[in-house]
């Protein structure tokens, strides 16, 4: 029986040893020395101050040695971490695929095999096909159920909407254009500088790039966010092309002195002339891209028919 006792006695004491070594034990245990030590300083208040410098010299380096940094603490430090994002590998291999269909590298029309592509940059295929999507929402890449993914290559009709569309909502833009818009026409004149420095260096990629800002900014002026959102989408899908227009434009310096036209006629409230500028400028971007098509796709036909 004495045995069998102190086998009872025994199990007892190791249950209740696991059961104190738990995590969630100790976790209340923490909270309890939380609690203890603000009920230690609320007593103090009654009892007074000397007394609570004494209550809180003996228990806080104790309770502070065994619980770790308050959760609100780490939630900010996590925050602080947080806020400071890397650039995702994805978004790297999207940068190097868009550089090389807007140099002309990967021409209109190239399938883009996720494979050998993938293999050749170093990365997953499930990278690979995030950077394709992407360069899709950009309007750069077109997927096709049954041909994969391939270089866009925007049609005669492509080219007609899209400019219809522009002229439908950047002519009203500037017309709606006020004198207390002023943020935007700061922001215009970056984007005009930015153009005339990447004209002179005949960075076309990038003139490009600020020329689309220039004339995604002038429909801010609607102080719509879903015609911006709308807007930046279509214009995507003409970036490509217009890196033709401007490479290949007669005189390409020339785009340049439209462009500060329309923002001065802008800064002195001449909204009329200037959207029969911008009504022109339209029209003459549309002939020049349709005109370079037409002669991408003659080279094509004479090569297959040399082959």
């Amino acid at each position: 029986m004495r045995s069998g006792h102190c086998g009872r006695r025994k199990a007892l004491a190791l249950k209740l040893e696991l059961a104190t070594s738990s995590p969630r034990l100790k976790t209340n245990r923490r909270v309890a020395g939380y609690s203890k030590l603000w009920r230690m300083r609320l007593s103090s208040k009654r009892v007074g101050q000397s007394n609570w410098r004494i209550v809180e010299h003996l228990t806080r380096a104790p309770i502070q040695s065994r619980m770790p940094p308050f959760p609100a603490l780490c939630f900010r430090r996590n925050m602080d971490v947080v806020q400071i994002n890397r650039v995702s590998v994805a978004d790297q291999v999207a940068s190097i695929l868009r550089q090389k269909i807007l140099n002309g590298e990967l021409p209109p029309g190239t399938p883009l095999q996720e494979v050998p592509t993938a293999a050749s940059l170093g990365v997953s295929r499930n990278t690979m096909r995030e950077a394709t999507r992407i360069l899709s929402l950009e309007g750069l890449l077109k997927r096709s159920a049954h041909r994969g993914v391939s270089v866009a290559r925007l049609s005669a009709e492509d080219v007609a909407e899209i400019y219809q569309v522009r002229h439908l909502l950047e002519i009203p833009a500037v017309l709606a254009a006020r004198a207390e818009d002023s943020d935007v026409l700061s922001e215009l004149r970056a984007a005009l500088e930015g153009y005339e420095r990447s004209v002179e260096q005949a960075d076309w990629v990038r003139a490009v790039r600020f020329d689309l800002q220039f004339h995604t900014l002038v429909i801010r002026f609607h102080r719509n966010s879903r015609l911006e959102s709308f807007y930046q989408k279509l214009i995507g899908e003409l970036r490509m092309g217009m890196v033709l227009v401007d490479r290949r434009h007669d005189d390409p310096g020339g785009l340049v002195p439209v462009h500060r036209k329309m923002y001065e006629l802008l800064t002195v409230g001449e909204s009329r002339d200037c959207a029969k500028l911008l009504a022109q400028h339209l029209r003459d971007s549309e002939t020049r891209l349709l005109d370079i098509m037409d002669q991408r796709m003659a080279l094509e036909k004479a090569k297959q028919a040399a082959v």
